[in-house]
């Protein structure tokens, strides 16, 4: 990715503030309570779906292959953890709370 121009230090430097403003984004989103639906495009456990959901700032939708929530209601948070301890490595931890 260097290669191609990506700044690697800054974004190493910017990690807790993207966190911050994911964590931020997550909140607003459950805060919202917005449905979400499965698309099938067929009957069988192979047939390609898709999850959709309604967000305040428009439709999101992404290839799924397992269950999903009908309402983002249903989560009292939602929250990811970004780790760079290895440069090489980004792991993203994400921990859904789910309401009473």
């Amino acid at each position: 990715m260097r290669r191609a121009g990506f700044d690697t230090e800054t974004f190493a430097a910017t990690l807790t503030d993207r966190e911050a403003r994911v964590n931020d984004q997550l909140a607003a989103w459950v805060a919202a309570g917005v449905s979400s639906s499965v698309e099938t495009e067929g009957p069988s456990i192979v047939d390609r779906r898709r999850w959709h959901c309604e967000l305040p700032e428009g439709e999101a939708v992404i290839l799924c292959g397992g269950t999903h929530v009908d309402s983002l209601a249903a989560f009292a948070s939602i929250t990811v953890s970004l780790d760079l301890s290895d440069p090489q490595l980004l792991v993203m931890t994400t921990v859904a709370t789910p309401a009473d």
